[in-house]
């Protein structure tokens, strides 16, 4: 398979001038001469900066921007991870912040304008109404000073008068990077992800897949620190039994996981979430899908892998995989009803047939683009949703197509969506036009809310409930993801992502948005995408800790579970021992 491509986080990044009368280029293909040129008087150029382990990163004064960095990829190949231009005009007369040292503001300031010991400062709008990274004249289209610059780093300095841009006060800015050979942070990450390597037993809270799927953030963690050289065979193969069992076969139970049973102290993560979660909320069996994928492509298990991209597309297990869960559910006696949803008790009838449950995309997202769990609440929607964005961007890199899977279902599940939670905002709330049990009455077009059964029959859906109408807007992570690929790589015509497109932009323009400037906590409601490094630690509790490997962010007697919250590890027999998270 053609697995994820490789990202590494370096601690401080750093560019080498290199004056020639020849023409020469970077290791990135990029040519220096196409750097060289006069703004207002001033020369620019391009500097290289190298270090002992083969990386590449370039840096160019014009507003002090990363040009490239050239990492090497999981055939030992370099590669470019950074977007950018491969000439000086293309940064000057296309209006980006790619790879900026921006300034003198980063960020927005609202409406462009603010108070300051009682005078009102307005200042020149750039980004729908407001003032963004200091303007259209700001730093990024600046040439900087170039004060020091060898094979390891370079230090650039600006000069700021007041009153420039309208911002009061006089600023001297300076900009330093620095390429090193040291892996401190994929050393620290480590310490993180082998504090796991010993634990035997995934705790079942009410929803394993959704408990289990969350180890979707562990394993791009580790993806991304699968080719380190640091990362001990040894530790790595520890990490890799633990998301299954000793061996990590998809297809063979192992002897003592025969009953599925938490208390035999062995329900690893692979098998906590195997059958996807058939009778809940699709939400939680998208959770438990992207968790599976994650850890086939992590372990190169094409079955694993496929496991999952079956499952999302309504498809049963290979011939030479685990069945899905065998049965159906049957509907017992209304259990409550509110004017959204009624919720039945319901039994699980055993059978010969693969039940693939509300998680997979026709029947998560509906013709009209409806999702099923529009009758609970709209947080719970664009959770879902971000979860089948992300799925899709995963199989893309493998080389399938679930963006476009049953005539862009999840593109029409987003415009739904973003339809009705964006009304909200413009003024012009819209609601269903009318209400119908025929789902070939039901269109996006004509607006009829289809009243549906789940897939497994725990619920009914009657209207779309309004709660978290705004704050699902705000909290999601992925629309700038899935609006790329709909637009600028498949193509697709302007008015078939119209709400899309309008989502994104409101993000954007938010003033105090929770959208994408703003990444919150690293829990269960902000960051979708995963933690991409385990670099970051939850703030510290407590104080005295003494040779614990996950540093000062968790206490000898606590831990942090995947969802951000702390627990006490006595209480779930966790323990401990030489920095390792042990379960007795």
């Amino acid at each position: 398979m053609n697995m994820f491509g490789k990202f590494l986080l370096i601690a401080g990044i750093v560019c080498a001038g290199a004056c020639a009368t020849e023409p020469q280029t970077t290791r990135s293909g990029l040519v220096i001469d196409d750097f060289t040129t006069d703004i207002d008087g001033r020369r620019t150029g391009l500097y290289a900066l190298t270090n002992a382990n083969g990386m590449e990163v370039t840096v160019t004064d014009f507003g002090g921007r990363i040009v490239s960095v050239m990492v090497p990829d999981r055939a030992g190949e370099l590669r470019d991870v950074v977007l950018g231009f491969d000439n000086i005009d293309d940064y000057i007369h296309v209006p980006s912040d790619f790879g900026a040292a921006i300034g003198r503001y980063a960020n927005r300031i609202g409406q462009g304008r603010f108070t300051l010991d009682g005078k009102v400062y307005e200042l020149p709008k750039n980004n729908f109404g407001h003032c963004l990274h200091g303007g259209p004249d700001g730093w990024q289209y600046k040439v900087y000073d170039v004060v020091e610059a060898d094979d390891s780093h370079i230090v650039l300095a600006m000069y700021s008068p007041d009153g420039d841009a309208n911002f009061p006060g006089a600023v001297e800015a300076t900009v330093t990077y620095r390429l090193t050979d040291d892996n401190r942070y994929a050393e620290e990450a480590l310490k993180h992800i082998n504090c796991y390597n010993h634990l035997t037993n995934v705790s079942v809270r009410g929803t394993g897949p959704l408990d289990g799927g969350k180890v979707y953030l562990l394993i791009e963690a580790a993806e991304l620190l699968r080719d380190y050289d640091g990362w001990k065979e040894e530790d790595k193969e520890a990490f890799k039994n633990m998301l299954v069992h000793p061996g990590y076969s998809r297809t063979e139970y192992p002897s003592d996981h025969a009953n599925m049973d938490d208390a035999l102290n062995d329900v690893t993560f692979y098998w906590n979430i195997y059958n996807l979660d058939p009778t809940r909320w699709g939400n939680q069996g998208l959770f438990a899908a992207r968790g599976m994928m994650a850890m086939g492509i992590f372990l190169d298990n094409e079955a694993m892998y496929d496991r999952a991209l079956r499952y999302v597309m309504a498809q049963t297990a290979r011939e030479d995989d685990l069945p899905y869960h065998q049965g159906y559910p049957q509907r017992g006696a209304l259990n409550s009803e509110t004017d959204y949803l009624a919720d039945y008790k319901f039994k699980w009838v055993n059978g010969g047939e693969q039940f693939i449950s509300d998680a997979a995309l026709p029947y998560y997202v509906y013709a009209n683009g409806q999702c099923q769990e529009a009758c609970r609440d709209q947080g719970h929607v664009m959770a879902g949703l971000g979860q089948l964005v992300d799925l899709a961007e995963m199989a893309w890199n493998q080389g399938d197509d679930l963006y476009g899977a049953f005539d862009n279902r999840i593109l029409t599940g987003l415009e739904w969506a973003l339809r009705y939670n964006l009304s909200a905002i413009e003024g012009e709330p819209w609601e269903p036009s009318g209400f119908s049990t025929d789902e070939k009455g039901c269109t996006f077009d004509n607006g009829v809310f289809y009243q549906a059964d789940s897939r497994s029959q725990r619920w009914r859906g009657k209207k779309p409930c309004d709660t978290d109408r705004l704050s699902s807007l705000n909290n999601v992570r992925y629309l700038q993801q899935a609006l790329n690929h709909y637009k600028n790589r498949a193509n697709v015509a302007p008015q078939n992502y119209e709400w899309l497109q309008k989502a994104a932009d409101y993000q954007l323009a938010e003033e105090d948005s929770k959208g994408v400037e703003n990444w919150g906590s690293s829990g269960h409601h902000y960051e979708w995408k995963g933690w991409g490094t385990l670099t970051k630690t939850m703030p510290k509790v407590v104080s005295g800790l003494e040779n614990v490997a996950l540093g000062d962010a968790m206490p000898s007697n606590a831990v942090f579970d995947l969802w951000g919250r702390q627990v006490d590890a006595s209480a779930h027999g966790l323990v401990i021992i030489d920095g390792k998270l042990v379960r007795r």
